[in-house]
């Protein structure tokens, strides 16, 4: 539409799609509760794990698509960052719920406490890591293309990371259904 969007606003993406698709989403779980359709804490952590891979998949294929002609539609980013916002909502809930049911009753809050900071620490970190190998040296005078090919490069092993990732959940939960079964 011809008009520039700032780089920073991108990061609003996130909350803005939790606070819009969290009352849809507990709507969807309320409606299959009441059909006695209950979707499982590990099948609710593998969609958003899919859903957070698909994002890093289309975050890719933008950058991909960059290192092509130099420009990408920011649909690859948008759409990349509302499905990882919509992971969060299937991710969250069953996390703190996990913590909630394993932690002693007289110490639940510091344990939320703890997994909050445990769990900011580590994004946090990740986040650093994933800016370094998209940072290209600032002594290079490097184009446009080559800053994409970065960014496509990084995000491409997050997706097979990820896609390796929920194969190995889903492989476990086999195993561990087949060796309760007997």
């Amino acid at each position: 539409l011809n008009f520039q969007i700032p780089t920073p606003m991108f990061q609003s993406i996130n909350p803005i799609i939790i606070l819009i698709a969290t009352p849809f989403i507990s709507m969807l779980w309320l409606h299959l509760a009441r059909k006695k359709m209950h979707l499982s804490s590990v099948l609710k952590f593998g969609i958003g794990f899919l859903l957070i891979t698909s994002g890093f998949t289309l975050i890719t294929l933008g950058a991909k698509f960059a290192t092509i002609s130099g420009k990408a539609s920011m649909f690859w980013i948008i759409t990349g960052m509302m499905l990882m916002g919509i992971a969060e909502i299937f991710i969250e809930p069953v996390a703190l719920a996990f913590v909630s049911r394993v932690a002693p009753r007289s110490s639940l809050s510091v344990m939320i406490g703890l997994y909050y900071l445990f769990t900011g620490a580590i994004a946090n970190y990740i986040a650093a890591q994933i800016a370094k190998l998209t940072t290209l040296n600032i002594s290079i005078k490097a184009s446009l293309i080559e800053y994409a090919h970065g960014y496509e490069s990084t995000y491409l092993k997050i997706s097979i990371l990820g896609l390796i990732l929920l194969f190995l959940m889903i492989l476990f939960r086999i195993i561990f259904r087949k060796l309760s079964v007997k």
